[in-house]
């Protein structure tokens, strides 16, 4: 189930040169997660209801030694196939060359995207500074003499108990529209 899917998502990967093979098979493991634990584990129910009556209801036979080697066997599959096989796979095909190169590119633009993505950030930030200062009122000697009034409601912050969100006024809310204007046919409601 995890290999056909990991097959599916790195079908055109080096057509489309938009990520690592590591990449496509990690993504198809996740997509593929929860059906496989899902499937193991119903598997492994009937297993294990013959495991416990063959264990404290028959005694020692062959059938709790057949059931004991398949619930072994299917759990062991289970955790192979999802946490050993996939990332082994992944590994061996990063090293041949042309997944090699490939993860090579895609570093490449991820780093030249974080670069831009940094010089964009720092543009905005020393913009709103710009901003921030010449809006801002000059600081008065008169201002810092008058005490501040304290309340409980402005000692804690807006947000509730432990919100961090800074308080503001009232929300700006779109106008509504006039009941004509609602109407698909543009007709006023007769009364």
């Amino acid at each position: 189930m995890v290999f056909d899917k990991v097959r599916e998502n790195t079908a055109g990967l080096l057509a489309t040169r938009r990520t690592s093979y590591s990449e496509a098979a990690n993504l198809a493991l996740n997509q593929t997660l929860v059906r496989s634990i899902n499937t193991s584990l119903i598997a492994l129910l009937p297993v294990a209801a013959i495991l416990a009556v063959s264990i404290f209801l028959l005694g020692n036979g062959e059938l709790k030694d057949l059931s004991l080697v398949l619930f072994v066997g299917m759990l062991s599959g289970t955790y192979s196939s999802i946490c050993i096989a996939t990332p082994v796979l992944a590994d061996l095909k990063e090293r041949e060359p042309e997944f090699r190169q490939l993860r090579k590119q895609i570093a490449q633009r991820a780093s030249s995207a974080r670069r831009q993505a940094k010089v964009a950030v720092g543009n905005a930030t020393g913009a709103a500074a710009v901003a921030e200062d010449a809006a801002a009122p000059p600081d008065t000697a008169a201002d810092a003499a008058e005490p501040q009034p304290t309340s409980v409601t402005a000692a804690r912050p807006a947000g509730g108990p432990g919100g961090s969100r800074a308080a503001s006024g009232p929300r700006q809310q779109p106008r509504r529209a006039s009941a004509s204007q609602r109407r698909p046919s543009g007709k006023k409601k007769r009364r």
